[in-house]
């Protein structure tokens, strides 16, 4: 199981999206917001996923506000990337 957790700064509105990119080619899961200019948008995603000895996970992180956003870090919330082993199946 995978998760990922981030926060991008209050400034603009537009989209945010969040997603799993399996070994450089395929989505393996993805969420995206709608973001206000008063809140900040806080993006969390968890998928189940059966992975091979090699493959590999990146985390990505789009906007579409039209300006510079920066993720945001807050002391227990975001951002945060974990993964654990559910077993052999």
């Amino acid at each position: 199981m995978l998760l990922e957790v981030s926060q991008l700064e209050v400034r603009y509105g537009g989209i945010r999206a969040v997603r799993l990119w399996l070994n450089g080619a395929t989505s393996i899961g993805q969420r995206n917001n709608s973001a206000t200019s008063t809140d900040p948008c806080h993006l969390g995603i968890s998928v189940d996923y059966k992975f091979a000895a090699a493959d590999y996970i990146e985390v990505q992180v789009y906007q579409a506000s039209g300006g510079t956003l920066a993720m945001t870090s807050t002391s227990a919330e975001a951002p945060e990337f974990g993964c654990h082993w559910v077993g052999v199946g």
